[in-house]
Order: structure tokens, then sequence, then C-alpha cells
């Protein structure tokens, strides 16, 4: 059996990206799977991983890893920090792309999550009266 690769540093820190991504993507899951979740706290779930995703991609793009410990523990010279920045940034466009429609009624899905929160002239002229007596109540 042919167990090269398990030489090659750059397969390795491919499989240590995967490996500290992988743990990032499956506490995602895990959160989106909680119960009694209203739309508007599973859309909150999944714009705090975009911005972890952002904040990944601008360190990767600094060349640090301190995030990604599998990844942070193998020789740092060899860590092609490019690559890594292009498959964050494209999960990055198909969390964007994926979740479009929710981000689109963002604004009135915060209007039922925290009604005392937004403010009542904001809020889309069918409410803003039951809006303003809910706040004042």
């Amino acid at each position: 059996m042919d167990v090269s690769f398990l030489d090659d540093d750059q397969w390795l820190n491919d499989l240590a990206f995967l490996v500290d991504i992988t743990k990032y993507l499956t506490d995602l899951n895990l959160t989106l799977q909680g119960r009694k979740q209203f739309v508007y706290n599973l859309h909150e779930h999944v714009k705090t991983f975009i911005n972890k995703l952002q904040l990944f991609h601008q360190q990767f793009i600094l060349k640090k890893v301190i995030h990604f410990s599998t990844l942070s523990s193998r020789k740092s010279e060899a860590v092609n920090h490019n690559k890594y920045c292009a498959l964050i940034n494209s999960l990055i466009d198909g969390f964007k792309l994926r979740f479009s429609d929710f981000s689109d009624k963002f604004d009135e899905m915060e209007l039922f999550a925290d009604p005392f929160g937004i403010d009542a002239t904001n809020a889309p002229e069918m409410f803003q009266l039951e809006l303003i007596e809910i706040q004042n109540n």
C-alpha cells in the first residue's frame, strides 16, 4: 500500500485545514438543529458564521492561522495561505447565496424577534400602530 502522501507537507496541510473547517461547520450544524428556535435566531447563527468566515479570511491574508489549531500545529512556512483564503472566500459566497432570501427579509423578522428594540417608524406601515401600542403597554 502506497502511503507516500503522508510525507507530503502540502497534502497534510490540506488535511489539517479540512479538519479545522469541518469542526466549525459541524458546530454550526449542531447549533441550527436546536429545538424551539425561531427563523430569526437561525438566521443570526448563519450570519455569525459568515462573520467568522470573514475573520478567518482576513487572518489568512495576514498569514495567521490562530483559529485553526490543527493547521497551526504544522510548519507555518509550508502553509499555502492564499489557497485557504480562496477556499474560505468560496464558503462565504456560498453561504451568502444560499441564505440570501433570509437576508432580504431580515428587517421583517427582526420586528417579531425584538419588537421593543425596533423603531416603529422603520417598521412596515401595517404594523406601526400596533407596535407603538406594544412598546408602550
